[in-house]
């Protein structure tokens, strides 16, 4: 599946923050979304998918607009991972991975066998089957974003976008859900997309990175290239230092502020 944004343009009220981004994403690939606080990130996302409208320019699935596909056909290509906070479920992961079917079934519909399969598959994709029968208010940020991650799989979708996946988590829940993506986009050619605010993370998983500004600038490109100390600076206006260090001959890149830009 392709997918692409093309001269799309957002804000709120009658302010236009963003206008003319185009960028494209393609079969296992990764794309990392950067940006200031309030600048709207979350907002693009919905836009993207056609939960809010774009001021003008539009998403497309395999070169067709989105407004010209149903919502099955839009939500059956699309799974969308939103933020954890604050958010208490009484459901075991099991029942909520199965929610993830919801797409595929009618409104008074209940799941089959072959739904309760593909849940069970889903959840093994991210390595949660031990928690099949633990409540979700029961778990750690970590278990509850991997239940989420799950349950956007069950709909079998060619694409996944999520909202800050790794953000308020532990290192080692961070690095699971880093895995976790890479492996979707290697393992079963499933894109990403991903809100960060770790230019690290964007460098390490995603093939190709969006960096948005105040000032309507934005940059995109391949991750390598795009995150770099100029165009970080002009987007966070922060000075910072981009390095890298190998460790048991494997090369990692980190991001460090070093201070306000003059």
């Amino acid at each position: 599946m392709i997918f692409e944004v093309k001269d799309g343009a957002y804000g709120y009220g009658n302010e236009i923050f963003f206008e003319n981004l185009n960028f494209t994403i393609g079969n296992g690939e990764t794309l990392a979304i950067l940006g200031p606080n309030g600048i709207g990130k979350t907002t693009l996302l919905k836009c993207m998918m056609g939960l809010k409208p774009w001021i003008h320019g539009e998403s497309r699935i395999d070169g067709t607009p989105l407004q010209k596909l149903s919502q099955k056909e839009i939500w059956t290509n699309i799974g969308y991972v939103a933020q954890a906070k604050n958010v208490n479920f009484t459901y075991t992961a099991k029942e909520m991975v199965l929610l993830g079917r919801s797409a595929h079934l009618g409104v008074f519909a209940q799941p089959k066998k072959e739904d309760i399969e593909i849940a069970e598959r889903a959840m093994e994709m991210v390595g949660i089957t031990h928690l099949a029968n633990k409540n979700c208010h029961q778990m750690s940020g970590g278990q509850l974003q991997m239940v989420l991650i799950a349950r956007s799989l069950a709909s079998n979708p060619k694409m996944l976008i999520m909202d800050e996946p790794e953000s308020n988590l532990d290192f080692k829940n961070q690095l699971i859900i880093l895995d976790t993506i890479e492996k979707l986009a290697a393992d079963h050619q499933i894109s990403c997309i991903i809100n960060t605010h770790y230019p690290a993370h964007a460098l390490g998983v995603a093939h190709k990175s969006l960096i948005l500004s105040k000032n309507k600038e934005w940059f995109w490109g391949e991750s390598k290239e795009v995150i770099n100390e100029a165009n970080m600076q002009k987007a966070f206006d922060v000075r910072v230092a981009i390095e890298s260090i190998h460790v048991e001959n494997e090369k990692y890149t980190y991001v460090v502020p070093i201070s306000f830009a003059k």
